[in-house]
C-alpha cells in the first residue's frame, strides 16, 4: 500500500508543533485525557480554556485540535463567525463531511430548513403579524400546545395568554397550508429541536469510525445561544450521545460555575495567564531572539502576552533600537521590523476593515489590483493576521485596536478618507448584486456589505450616516429576520466604539438591549427606532406600521390604531401603512373603513397583491361576492400559484354556490400543497355542500392529521356525520372541539342541535344554554359584535325565548350589519330543519329591505 504523499499543510503544522512554547502543561493534560479509556473516572469529556484576549486561547485551542488529530481523533472547531444552533451544527457537520465522514441526515433536514424558513420569509401573503410570531421571536410556540405560549420578562405582563394563544392558531392554521407536510411544519417552528436529533445522529455515526473532539472557540460572543443549547446536549434532550465525545469551549470568561455545577466532576479548567518569564524567553529564544537587552525589552513592551510576545519577536530583533521605546505608537510596538514604510502603512490602513482580504485592501490603500493581492500576501505572513473559522483573515484586536487609534489621532483626513472609499467599495457591491430592498435584505452577501458600510460611514463621521443606519434597521425588522437586525446594531456599535462616535455606541447599546430578552420584545425595539427623530417620514411610518401590528397582536387596538393612524398621517404615499390599516378594519368588522383604507393602497400601488387580497376578503365579508371576485381574480395573476388566494377565491365560490368553480381552486391549491390543511378543510366543506359526504369525509379526517386541533375541522367534520346521522361521532367531534376552545359558543350550540336530533332533549337544551351563556359573556367584552349578536338570537329562539329573540334581532339589525344577518337566516333555517321550530317571525325581521 502507498503511503500518502506529505502536503505543505503536514509541513505548517509539524513546524507549528515544533515552535508552539509555554503551554505545555495544558498541552500535556489533554493529550493525557484523550488517552484514557472512557469508563475511567479520572476521565474528562468537558474542557473550559478561557483568560483575556491576547492571551492565546484560540492558538492554543488549534494545538488541542492538532493533538487530537495526531491521536486519531476526528476536530471540528466552530467560532463568532457562526451565528446561531442551527449554523453551528451545520458547520460541525460540514467539517466532518469534508474530512471524509459521510453522513446525511443532518445535511438534508438542514437543506430542508433552509429552503422552508426561505419561504415563509420571502411569502408576500403570509397574514400580517402572524410572520413575526415566528421570524421575529414575539412568542415561541410549540407545535400541540397553543395555550403554551412562554413569557419572559417584561412581556409576563405585556401579552395577554388569551390573545397570545389565538395568534398560535392563526399560526398554525396558516403554516399548516404553507408547508407540505406536518415535519416541515415542525421544522419552521423548533428548528433546534428537529435538526437537533439528526445531527445527533450523524456524530453518533461518526463516533463509530472514530472519536470526536468539538472546539467552541471565542465563547464569550457565541455563549448567547449556544449555552442552553450544549446544556440540552448534555443532559440527553435531544437523545445519548456517543462516549467517545470530548468539548472544548474557549472564551474569556469561565463557564458559569453555577448553571455547569452538575459536571463539575467530568470538567477540566484550564485557565490561561500571561506567560511566566521562563515560558516567555523559551519563546523568544525559539523565534531566534537571543540579545539578554532585547529580550527584557520585549517583555516590557508585551506583558508577557503570548499574541504581542509573537508579534515582537517575528523580526528577531537583534538590538534594542530595533523595538523602540515602549511608549512607542502601534506601528513601532507592532512593525518596528519592517523596513519598508510603505508596507507599514499599508498595515495601518489596512486595520481600518474589520475583515481583511485584497479587495478590501485595495480600497483601503487605494491601489490597484496587482498591489492590493500581494499586500494582502504579506499581511497574511504577520502573526497578529489570523484565519477566521469562515475563512476570512483579521487582525488581533489587542494589535487592531491601538492601530485605529493611532490612524484615527494622527491621520484623521487619512481615516476618513479611508473609510468612505471601503463604504463606497461595499455599496458598489451591493448595487452589482441589483437586488430590490426586499430581495437583498434576505440575501447574506447583500446584508454582509450592508452592514460594512454603515460601520464605515459612521466611523468616517459622515453627516447622514447614523440617519442612514436606522433607516436600515427599520428596513431589515421589517423585511428579514431578528438576528439581521441585531447583527446591524452590533456594526453600528462597533463603529460607535473604534470610530469614536459616542452618539452611535449609545444609541446601539439601546437597540440591542431588547435583544437580551428571550423572546425579543418588538414593542420596546420599534419605539427606540421611534425615538430617533432623523428618520424620514416613510422609515417613521414603516415603524409605526410594525408597532401597530405588535399592539394588536397583543390586544392592545387603541393603541395599534392611534400608530396606524399616524403612519397614514406622516407618510400618505405609503400603501403598507394604509393596507395594514385596512386590514386590522377588516379584522374588527368595520369594512367600510376598511375599504376606504384598501381603496387608498391600491391606489397607491395597483399590483399590491396582498392589498387587493386583503380588500376581496372585506367584499367576501359584505357578501359582495362579484367584486371579491375581481379582487381575487386580479391577484391571481400577480401571483398565479398561490395555495392561500385560490383557497380564498374558491371560498367565495362557495359562498355563491358555484361548487364546480371552488372545487377546480381547491385542487390547484392542493396540487400546489398536496398538505394544505386548510385547502384540504374548504374542499371538504365544498364536498359537503353537494352532499358528497364520503369525499368530505376523507379531505376532511386527512386535514386533521395534518393539524389535528384545528377545531373548526372539527367542526365540519361533525357536520358532515350529522348530515349522515352518524350522531356519536359527530358529538366525538364536538367535545374534542370544546377540549380545545370551551369559550366557542357556536359549538356548544351545535353539540345541541346533534343530540336534539338523537332524541335527547334536555341535554339538547343543557348544550343550547351553555352556548348562551358563553356568547353573552362575550358580547360584555364586545358589545358591539353583531355576529356574537344574532347568534343570541338564535339560541333563544331555540329555547323557546321568542320574544327575546326578536328584540335582540331588532336591536343588532339597527346597526345594519347586513353579512352577519345573512348568515343568521342560514343559521335559523338550519334550527327549523333540525328540530322543527318555527322561525317565520324571525325570518321576516331579517329579510324584509333594505337586507334582503
Amino acid at each position: 500500500m502507498n503511503e500518502r504523499r506529505r502536503s505543505l499543510q503536514d509541513r505548517i503544522r509539524a513546524r507549528q508543533s515544533d515552535v508552539f512554547v509555554g503551554r505545555t502543561e495544558q498541552l500535556r493534560q489533554f493529550e493525557e485525557n484523550l488517552d484514557l479509556p472512557f469508563d475511567d473516572p479520572r476521565q474528562r469529556f468537558l474542557f473550559s480554556v478561557f483568560g483575556d484576549a491576547g492571551i492565546g486561547k484560540t492558538f492554543l485551542v488549534r494545538q488541542l485540535a492538532r493533538v487530537a488529530r495526531e491521536k486519531q481523533w476526528q476536530t471540528a472547531t466552530v467560532d463568532h463567525t457562526v451565528l446561531g444552533v442551527p449554523e453551528t451544527m451545520a458547520s460541525i457537520i460540514n467539517q466532518l463531511e469534508q474530512a471524509g465522514v459521510k453522513v446525511r441526515r443532518f445535511t438534508e433536514r438542514y437543506a430542508a430548513y433552509q429552503a422552508r424558513r426561505g419561504e415563509l420569509a420571502t411569502d408576500p401573503d403570509a397574514p400580517d403579524g402572524l410572520s413575526s410570531l415566528l421570524t421575529k421571536s414575539f412568542v415561541r410556540v410549540g407545535l400541540h400546545a397553543a395555550g403554551d405560549v412562554p413569557v419572559a420578562g417584561a412581556l409576563t405582563e405585556a401579552i395577554d395568554a388569551d390573545a397570545a394563544a389565538e395568534q398560535v392558531d392563526r399560526l398554525r392554521r396558516f403554516l399548516a397550508g404553507k408547508f407540505r407536510n406536518h415535519d416541515d411544519l415542525r421544522l419552521v417552528i423548533s428548528p433546534i429541536s428537529e435538526l437537533t436529533p439528526a445531527f445527533i445522529a450523524d456524530i453518533m455515526q461518526a463516533c463509530e469510525r472514530a472519536p470526536l473532539a468539538l472546539f467552541f472557540d471565542t465563547y464569550e460572543r457565541t455563549s448567547v445561544f449556544l449555552d442552553s443549547w450544549l446544556m440540552d446536549l448534555l443532559h440527553g434532550r435531544f437523545g445519548d450521545l456517543p462516549e467517545n465525545l470530548i468539548l472544548t469551549v474557549a472564551g474569556q470568561h469561565r463557564l458559569d460555575p453555577n448553571r455547569w455545577a452538575e459536571f463539575f466532576g467530568l470538567r477540566a479548567d484550564i485557565p490561561l495567564r500571561v506567560f511566566t518569564d521562563e515560558e516567555a524567553r523559551e519563546l523568544l529564544t525559539t523565534r531566534g531572539v537571543t540579545d539578554g537587552r532585547v529580550i527584557e525589552v520585549i517583555l516590557t513592551l508585551s506583558g508577557r502576552l503570548p499574541v504581542l510576545l509573537a508579534m515582537l519577536a517575528e523580526g528577531r530583533p537583534t538590538t534594542t533600537d530595533e523595538l523602540g521605546d515602549p511608549s512607542g505608537d502601534a506601528v513601532e510596538r507592532f512593525l518596528r521590523w519592517e523596513e519598508d514604510e510603505t508596507r507599514r502603512q499599508a498595515a495601518l490602513l489596512a486595520a481600518l476593515p474589520r475583515a481583511v482580504d485584497a479587495d478590501r485592501v485595495a480600497a483601503a490603500l487605494d491601489s490597484d489590483e496587482v498591489v492590493a493581492a500581494a499586500t494582502f500576501s504579506w499581511l497574511r505572513s504577520l502573526p497578529f493576521v489570523s484565519v477566521r473559522a469562515e475563512g476570512s483573515h483579521q487582525y488581533h484586536d489587542v494589535v487592531r485596536d491601538p492601530m485605529l487609534r493611532q490612524l484615527r489621532r494622527e491621520a484623521p483626513n487619512t481615516w476618513r478618507t479611508a473609510h468612505l472609499r471601503l463604504a463606497e467599495f461595499h455599496r458598489a457591491r451591493r448595487a452589482a448584486m441589483a437586488l430590490a430592498d426586499h430581495d437583498g435584505a434576505l440575501n447574506d452577501a447583500w446584508q454582509a456589505d450592508a452592514l460594512e458600510e454603515i460601520y464605515h460611514r459612521l466611523s468616517a463621521h459622515e453627516p447622514a450616516a447614523l440617519t442612514k443606519a436606522m433607516h436600515h434597521l427599520i428596513d431589515t425588522w421589517y423585511w428579514a429576520e431578528p438576528d439581521t437586525t441585531r447583527r446591524a446594531a452590533e456594526a453600528i456599535a462597533a463603529a460607535g466604539r473604534e470610530g469614536a462616535h459616542p452618539e452611535a455606541a449609545r444609541r446601539a447599546a439601546a437597540i440591542l438591549a431588547p435583544f437580551s430578552t428571550v423572546p425579543t420584545d418588538p414593542i420596546a425595539l420599534l419605539t427606540i427606532f421611534l425615538q430617533d427623530t432623523t428618520c424620514d417620514a416613510i422609515h417613521r411610518a414603516r415603524a409605526l406600521t410594525d408597532r401597530a401590528k405588535a399592539l394588536y397582536e397583543r390586544g392592545e387596538t387603541v393603541r395599534a390604531f392611534a400608530d396606524l393612524t399616524e403612519a397614514v398621517e406622516r407618510a400618505p404615499t405609503l400603501a403598507y401603512a394604509w393596507g395594514s390599516r385596512g386590514k386590522f378594519h377588516r379584522l374588527a368588522d368595520r369594512f367600510d373603513a376598511a375599504l376606504t383604507d384598501l381603496n387608498r393602497a391600491l391606489e397607491l400601488t395597483p399590483d399590491y397583491a396582498w392589498a387587493l387580497a386583503s380588500r376581496g376578503q372585506t367584499y367576501q365579508a359584505l357578501q359582495r361576492y362579484d367584486e371579491a371576485l375581481t379582487d381575487f381574480n386580479r391577484a391571481l395573476e400577480l401571483t398565479p400559484d398561490d395555495a392561500w388566494l385560490l383557497d380564498s377565491r374558491a371560498e367565495t365560490y362557495q359562498a355563491l354556490q358555484r361548487y364546480d368553480e371552488a372545487l377546480t381552486d381547491l385542487n390547484r391549491a392542493l396540487e400546489l400543497k398536496p398538505d394544505y390543511a386548510w385547502a384540504l378543510g374548504s374542499r371538504g366543506q365544498t364536498y359537503q355542500a353537494l352532499q358528497r359526504y364520503d369525499e368530505a369525509l376523507t379531505d376532511l379526517n386527512r386535514a386533521l392529521e395534518l393539524e389535528p386541533d384545528a377545531t373548526w375541522l372539527l367542526d365540519s367534520r361533525a357536520e358532515t356525520y350529522q348530515a349522515l346521522q352518524r350522531y356519536d361521532e359527530a358529538l366525538t367531534d364536538l367535545d374534542r372541539s370544546v377540549e380545545t376552545d370551551d369559550q366557542d359558543g357556536w359549538t356548544h350550540y351545535f353539540i345541541g342541535l346533534v343530540r336534539h336530533a338523537m332524541g335527547a332533549s334536555d341535554n339538547a337544551e343543557a348544550a343550547i344554554t351553555r352556548a348562551l351563556a358563553v356568547d353573552l359573556e362575550s358580547l360584555e367584552a364586545d358589545p358591539g359584535n353583531a355576529r356574537l349578536s344574532f347568534n343570541v338570537a338564535v339560541y333563544l329562539r331555540a329555547l323557546d325565548r321568542e320574544e327575546e329573540a326578536e328584540a335582540r334581532v331588532l336591536a343588532t339589525l339597527a346597526t345594519d350589519p347586513v353579512p352577519p344577518a345573512l348568515a343568521c337566516i342560514d343559521d335559523l333555517k338550519q334550527l327549523q330543519r333540525t328540530t322543527g321550530k318555527d322561525v317565520t317571525r324571525l325570518l321576516a325581521l331579517l329579510e324584509r329591505p333594505p337586507i334582503s
